[in-house]
C-alpha cells in the first residue's frame, strides 16, 4: 500500500463568515466560508487528486468537536493550491463568538482501498475576516469592544448607552432623526406570544393579536390573557380585553367586543358598548353610559349625567338623580318623578 507523506499544509487565506444576523441592510451571508490552502510534499508543491477532511474544535488540543465532519474527496490540487467551500452547519450555533480551531486531514485520492488520513498539527485557529471585525466593533469603537453579541438566534447590545439612527447624539435608547419613521410589520395570529407581563411602563406592539399598548400598568392589565385581538389601550392601568376594544384614561376597562371605555374607572362590558366619564358602566349590548356614576344595563340604552339608576332596554336617561324610566320613556332634568307610559318630563 502506498503511503502519503505530506509534510506541511500552508494556509494562504481563510475567510470566515459573519453572524447570521449580518449588518443592517446586508444580504444574508449564510454559514459557508471559503478556505484556500497549499499542499507540500518533501518541500515540493504537489499536483493531483487528494482527499481532505475538516473538523472544527473548541480548543487547540483535545476539546470537543463542533459541528459536522466535512469530507472533500478527490479534490483537484494544482501546484499545491486548492480552494474549497466549507459549511459546518448553522452559523449561529457554530460561530457563537467563541474561538474555533480547524483540524485538517489529507490522503491521496486515487487509492482504491481506504487509507487513513494524515492529520496536521497543530490545529489552525479561525480568525475573522475584516468585515466580521467591523460587525463586532462597529464604527467609532476602539477595536473589538463587544458592542453586539449573538446568542443562538438572538442578537443584543452589550453597552448600556443609546443607539442613534440619523443622529450622533441619541437622547434615548433608540433615537431616530432626520425625519426618520418606524414601520413594524407582522402576521396576525402568528409569531411569538407576549412574554412581558405585570406592572411597568412600556410601549408594546403585538403583531400576533394586532394589539397596541402604551403607558403604565400597576398589575396584569396588559398581560397576554388580558389583551384582546385588534385592541388598543393607552394611559394608566387600562384594560382592553375584548376583541376590537379600546380603553383610554385611568383604570378603564373595555371587556365587551368592539367596546370603548374612556375617562376614569369606566367599564364597557356589553358588546358594542361605550362607557365615558367617571365611574360609568355600559353593560347592555350597544349601550352608552356617560357622565358620573351612570349605568346603562339594557340593550341599546343610554344613561347620562350624574347618578342615574340603570336604564332599561332602549331607554335614554339624563339629568340628576332620575328614578327609573318606563318603557320607551326618556327623562331629563333634576329629581323627576316616575314618568308614565309614553310621557316626557
Amino acid at each position: 500500500m502506498r503511503t502519503t507523506r505530506i509534510l506541511a499544509i500552508l494556509v494562504l487565506a481563510l475567510g470566515v463568515m459573519v453572524c447570521t444576523g449580518g449588518l443592517a441592510g446586508a444580504v444574508d451571508m449564510g454559514s459557508a466560508f471559503t478556505y484556500q490552502g497549499r499542499l507540500i510534499l518533501d518541500a515540493n508543491a504537489v499536483s493531483g487528486e487528494y482527499d481532505l477532511q475538516f473538523k472544527l474544535y473548541d480548543s487547540l488540543t483535545g476539546g470537543t468537536q463542533v459541528g459536522s465532519t466535512l469530507d472533500a474527496n478527490e479534490v483537484d490540487v494544482n501546484d499545491g493550491y486548492f480552494t474549497l467551500l466549507l459549511d459546518f452547519g448553522s452559523a449561529a450555533a457554530i460561530f457563537d463568538g467563541n474561538a474555533r480551531w480547524l483540524e485538517i486531514g489529507v490522503r491521496e485520492g486515487d487509492l482504491e482501498d481506504p487509507n487513513a488520513y494524515s492529520v496536521f498539527a497543530p490545529r489552525q485557529e479561525l480568525t475573522p475576516a475584516p468585515y466580521a471585525l467591523y460587525a463586532a466593533s462597529a464604527p467609532g469603537g476602539a477595536g473589538a469592544d463587544n458592542d453586539w453579541k449573538v446568542t443562538g438566534t438572538n442578537m443584543f447590545s452589550m453597552p448600556v448607552g443609546n443607539v442613534g439612527i440619523g443622529t450622533t447624539t441619541p437622547s434615548f435608547k433608540l433615537t431616530l432623526d432626520n425625519d426618520g419613521g418606524i414601520i413594524a410589520k407582522g402576521t396576525f395570529g402568528s409569531g411569538s406570544s407576549l412574554a412581558v407581563g405585570g406592572a411597568g411602563t412600556r410601549l408594546v406592539w403585538y403583531p400576533k393579536k394586532a394589539a397596541f399598548r402604551v403607558g403604565y400598568v400597576a398589575g396584569a392589565h396588559w398581560d397576554d390573557t388580558n389583551v384582546g385581538y385588534r385592541s388598543f389601550a393607552v394611559g394608566r392601568s387600562t384594560t382592553a380585553s375584548g376583541d376590537n376594544s379600546t380603553a383610554m384614561g385611568y383604570r378603564t376597562t373595555a371587556s365587551g367586543s368592539s367596546s370603548t371605555a374612556m375617562g376614569f374607572d369606566t367599564t364597557a362590558s356589553g358588546g358594542n358598548s361605550t362607557g365615558m366619564g367617571d365611574s360609568t358602566t355600559a353593560s347592555g349590548h350597544s349601550s352608552t353610559a356617560m357622565g358620573q356614576y351612570t349605568t346603562a344595563s339594557g340593550g341599546a340604552s343610554t344613561a347620562m349625567a350624574l347618578e342615574q339608576p340603570p336604564a332599561g332596554p332602549a331607554q335614554p336617561q339624563w339629568g340628576l338623580a332620575q328614578p327609573p324610566a318606563g318603557s320607551a320613556q326618556p327623562q331629563w332634568g333634576n329629581k323627576q318623578p316616575p314618568a308614565g307610559a309614553s310621557q316626557r318630563q
